[in-house]
C-alpha cells in the first residue's frame, strides 16, 4: 500500500477508536475488547508506515 492510503486508513482507524472509547465510556457499548482491537489496528498501520 502507498503511504497516502495508509494515512487515510490511519485516520479512519483513529476515528473508529475514538468512537468506541466514547461509546464504552457513556455505557452504550458493552464489548470492551473492541477498544483493544481498535488500538491494535492503529498500531499495525503505524508500524507499516514507519517501516
Amino acid at each position: 500500500m502507498t503511504k497516502v492510503n495508509l494515512e487515510k486508513d490511519l485516520s479512519s482507524a483513529r476515528h473508529a477508536l475514538a468512537s468506541v472509547r466514547l461509546a464504552s465510556r457513556i455505557g452504550q457499548h458493552k464489548n470492551t475488547s473492541d477498544v483493544k482491537k481498535a488500538r491494535k489496528a492503529v498500531a499495525r498501520i503505524l508500524t507499516e508506515i514507519n517501516s
